[in-house]
């Protein structure tokens, strides 16, 4: 490789953690308080979102069939027990608040049950989060006020969850996803807001990890690719920026 185009590729690289720096950040309280909570985030633009799609189904049924082969139970797997334990430490209950992949992976342990189909955004994403157990989302970009920020609620905000008719308080110090609007997400990765949602006329995405100490940043790094080449496998679309961002635990 020439020294040109060693250089080209660091440039390339510098760009896309700035440019996803715009996007998302975590406040400094948060890290401070959790200094281990890592993001790997994504930007896709372009995509062509479907009810359903064949192919997805049967990659669901697969991977269900191995995740309900894991035979620790699910307080004992390292990711798991991580995201409980970051929950009650900012003061939330994850039995009545489970973070998002527990949920899913209880759900799907149940052979009667399987993951839930939403879009072919909302399955992709649910699928990888049951594969590597850490929670996950996307967000529809052009709902969003920019920069999306990991934070400590504050007093009198309100949430809008999916499925909701109404706001409901968010206590304050709570863990939240917010953007320059409103709370995005409840409990750091509990419940999705209801205006921030993908739908079948999303268009362009901002995609989201969440880890802690018990993943690496290399291994995060390597479930964010496998995430958006699973996103982008079912929906088209083209990647403009991915980076990990916390402090390198």
């Amino acid at each position: 490789m020439s020294l040109s185009a060693l250089y080209l590729i660091i440039d390339w690289n510098r760009d896309v953690i700035e440019e996803c720096s715009t996007l998302c950040e975590i406040d400094p309280e948060v890290s401070i308080a959790f200094p281990e909570i890592k993001i790997g985030v994504a930007q896709i633009e372009g995509v062509t979102v479907r009810e359903r799609d064949d192919e997805l189904e049967g990659l669901k049924r697969q991977v269900e069939e191995v995740v309900r082969a894991r035979h620790v139970p699910l307080a004992e797997r390292p990711r798991v027990a991580e995201m409980k334990a970051i929950y009650k430490r900012f003061g939330s209950d994850p039995r009545s608040k489970k973070p998002s992949a527990e949920a899913l992976l209880k759900r799907v342990s149940d052979a009667s049950k399987g993951l839930y189909t939403i879009n072919t955004v909302v399955d992709a994403y649910n699928l990888s989060s049951i594969e590597s157990e850490l929670p996950m989302a996307a967000y529809d970009l052009d709902t969003l006020k920019l920069p999306v920020l990991l934070r400590f609620a504050r007093e009198q905000e309100h949430f809008t969850g999916l499925g909701q008719s109404a706001a409901e308080p968010v206590p304050a110090g709570e863990l939240v996803y917010a953007d320059g609007v409103s709370v995005c997400c409840r409990s750091y990765n509990y419940r999705d807001s209801d205006r921030t949602k993908v739908t079948l006329s999303t268009r362009n995405l901002l995609v989201f990890v969440d880890a802690g100490a018990t993943t690496s940043r290399e291994e995060l790094s390597d479930i964010l690719d496998k995430l958006v080449e699973r996103i982008v496998q079912f929906n088209g679309g083209t990647l403009l920026s991915r980076s990990v961002i916390g402090r390198n635990t």
